[in-house]
């Protein structure tokens, strides 16, 4: 690594990691050496991008040692590096739920706060440019689009979205299966660190549907076709937590104000 060997450093390092995965270190320089890679020379040489290549060896580390601070600043620092806001609060707040008597719990639920925010502003940015080039070039129905997303915050957008599209459903009401999706989907959504966002959960009536989407401000829909198709409530809980990660991560919010300034462009 001193010398600047990257491709011979990374090699034994990766070995190390996979055969001593006790030796936190190993991880550590593992993520180092891939950050020293050019974007270009890890997709060729690794088939990845840098990111993922520094962020599977932390993870690895993590997942044997999860109360290692260590461990937890190098993700951090990963994140933040590549401005993944978002992951570096849902990492930070995790870390303060998983271990609340740490010295440091309080400190680590601040920083999940600041690096919201930081999202929140990436987002807001992100929004407005992309609405300022809708609005230039999509004229006026465009602009009007992109008018009445910015005009309602995250969570606000996806209600309304989110009531739209039951208008078009068959939700089912049954308290024994409402009630336990949302247990099951709320234990989930507590841990994930956007707060300010009201979660609901719908199943609708089609079994022949093996589907499940997630609007804005964390509203959930998910077919009674997957619901039957489960076994164990693990899946469940991995259905909606993937589901709650799309909100958690404003993907459907981003593009579809992306959507909107790609068809004024076209």
């Amino acid at each position: 690594l001193d010398e600047n060997l990257i491709t011979k450093a990374l090699i034994p390092l990766q070995r190390l990691a996979e055969d001593y995965p006790e030796f936190i270190q190993g991880h550590i320089m593992l993520a180092q050496a891939a950050r020293k890679f050019s974007e270009e020379d890890a997709k060729i040489v690794l088939g990845k991008t840098k990111l993922e290549v520094e962020l599977e060896a932390l993870e690895r580390g993590s997942s044997i040692f999860p109360e290692r601070k260590d461990l937890l600043d190098a993700r951090l620092n990963a994140f933040l590096t590549y401005d993944k806001f978002i992951e570096a609060s849902v990492t930070a707040r995790q870390f303060a739920l998983l271990f609340p008597d740490d010295p440091d719990s309080n400190s680590y639920l601040q920083k999940a706060e600041i690096y919201l925010n930081k999202h929140r502003q990436m987002i807001n940015d992100k929004l407005l440019a992309l609405g300022l080039v809708g609005s230039i070039f999509g004229g006026r129905s465009a602009g009007a689009s992109i008018a009445a997303i910015l005009s309602r915050t995250e969570s606000e957008y996806g209600a309304f979205l989110a009531e739209r599209y039951k208008e078009q459903l068959d939700i089912i009401t049954d308290p024994e299966i409402v009630n336990y999706v949302d247990r099951v989907g709320q234990k989930i959504a507590k841990s994930m660190g956007r707060n300010e966002f009201k979660y609901e959960f719908y199943v609708y009536r089609n079994d022949n549907e093996i589907n499940a989407g997630a609007y804005p401000g964390g509203k959930i829909f998910i077919s009674s076709g997957i619901l039957k198709a489960m076994g164990t409530e693990a899946e469940l809980a991995g259905l909606l937590g993937h589901e709650v990660g799309h909100a958690v991560l404003s993907h459907s919010y981003i593009k579809m104000i992306e959507r909107i300034a790609a068809q004024s462009l076209g």
